[in-house]
């Protein structure tokens, strides 16, 4: 095989009757690609999130590290001139979205991602972003592209023999853990992917090359945690049956959990001869601890699904008494949270992207808080606003117009109180910070709805 020749490795494809077979080799589980348009698709996109005004602070902290492990080399003046400007189109169009979360963007990766490097841009890519990556393709062909090249056939090159090694066993595993075949998976070797250094959609994964925390085995770990992304539907079918069995509703995030732990488990316990320090990669990044009720999460894997990751009994009675223990119907776990908990939770963290947003003056960002219905109702002092644009386009009239400004937001003394599994009652303060020293506030009340989309506002009763 030419390995690198258009910048295409590519670990095969198969086809398989029920799970792994045990002669299937580590060639047949992933067929990695390195390829120039989706490159440079992430690298606009990391520029973007890198130069924005209004951008998450996360993402752009890990936009600007991975520009720093892949720079360029010097554009001519014109070149750096239509880059720039392709940058801004980039900033204003895709610096507030996830890619793991936009269909547009999805679509776009799908696409870009089975490009032919040597011919212009997919055509199935609308204008202008099409146009866009036409303009951008020359400088990033002459200046980014051959070290990018580079890098990423140095990561797929590493991981190769680690999948040799331990792919086989780790993937047969994982298919009998969540009960469903391994299909087909592609890996579209990237610079720079997003804020999580990974993303998984349909059987497509888009994963950085150059991120520090994707390296060596944790590489061949986190390779294997995106791909249970692509068989994990019928796991996630069982937990949502054995809460609605108990009258309540998965919590959010915990089938996440359950997928690092089960990759971090299955990876250490095949390593256990080669790398026996090997600690798997949410206790080596503190993952469990950051993120809320992962702790807890964490303790009810260990107590219940790793002696299903160790045989000792079976899928569905591990699913089933970490659902007992979550719903507080099993009186020997400690630390079961309530479905109100969970509720709060999710709320707290859609009010707290919207200070975020606020503080960084991005009102789009802002808005994702808001149910974007007609139905959606405004109330403050005399006047009702009704819709999700004429509810922004007040915002920006009363707080981005001529001599306005949005000032710095603060929420306090927040209550939330659940009134249905779908519907909750929340109140509160809210203060402005102005550079002029004032400090406007007042009272408000909010109606939140579960939706498809998750927690959002219905109703806004804001009063000064």
């Amino acid at each position: 095989m030419n390995t690198f020749r258009y910048s295409r490795l590519a670990i095969g494809l198969f086809t398989i009757a029920l799970f792994l077979p045990t002669a299937c080799s580590a060639a047949d589980l992933f067929q990695f690609r390195n390829g120039f348009w989706i490159n440079l698709h992430h690298y606009l996109y990391a520029e973007a999130l890198a130069q924005g005004t209004n951008v998450n602070p996360r993402w752009q902290a890990s936009a600007r590290a991975a520009l720093e492990h892949a720079p360029c080399s010097a554009f001519a003046a014109d070149e750096q001139r239509d880059w720039n400007e392709v940058v801004k189109l980039y900033e204003q169009s895709f610096s507030s979205r996830d890619p793991l979360f936009d269909q547009e963007l999805l679509a776009v990766n799908r696409a870009l991602g089975s490009a032919d490097d040597r011919g212009s841009a997919p055509i199935s890519i609308s204008n202008p972003l099409r146009g866009q990556l036409q303009r951008a393709a020359d400088a990033y062909r002459a200046h980014c592209w051959p070290a990018h090249q580079r890098a990423n056939a140095l990561w797929i090159a590493a991981l190769g023999p680690r999948l040799a090694d331990h792919g086989t066993p780790i993937a047969k595993r994982l298919s009998e853990v969540y009960g469903e075949p391994w299909p087909n998976i592609v890996v579209d070797v990237v610079t720079y992917s997003n804020w999580a250094g990974a993303y998984t959609a349909d059987h497509q994964i888009t994963v950085d090359s150059l991120n520090p925390d994707y390296q060596g085995d944790s590489a061949l770990e986190m390779i294997f945690h995106e791909a249970s992304h692509t068989i994990d539907d019928g796991i996630i079918k069982q937990l949502s049956a054995a809460f609605r069995k108990l009258n309540s509703d998965q919590p959010n995030g915990f089938e996440h959990a359950l997928i690092f732990f089960t990759a971090g488990a299955l990876t250490q316990t095949e390593l256990r001869s080669s790398d026996p320090e090997y600690v798997p990669y949410a206790y080596r990044l503190g993952i469990y601890k950051r993120v809320p009720f992962w702790a807890e999460d964490e303790q009810l894997l260990q107590q219940y699904w790793q002696p299903y990751l160790q045989g000792k009994h079976s899928r569905q009675a591990a699913i089933e008494s970490m659902a007992r223990a979550i719903v507080g119907e099993d009186t020997k776990a400690s630390g079961a949270r309530t479905v109100d908990d969970e509720v709060a939770a999710a709320i707290r963290a859609v009010l707290d992207q919207q200070v975020s947003a606020w503080n960084r003056g991005d009102l789009d960002a802002f808005m994702r808080g808001y149910a974007k219905l007609g139905e959606l109702s405004f109330y403050s002092g005399s006047t009702v606003t009704s819709g999700w644009e004429q509810t922004l386009q007040r915002y920006r009239t009363k707080y981005q117009g001529a001599g306005n400004q949005m000032g710095k937001l603060v929420f306090s003394d927040l209550e939330i109180h659940v009134l249905a599994p779908d519907a909750a009652w929340v109140g509160g303060r809210w203060q402005l910070e102005m550079t002029d020293g004032k400090r406007p506030g007042g009272l408000f009340t909010l109606i939140f709805r579960k939706l498809p989309e998750g927690w959002k506002i219905v109703h806004d009763h804001t009063s000064s």
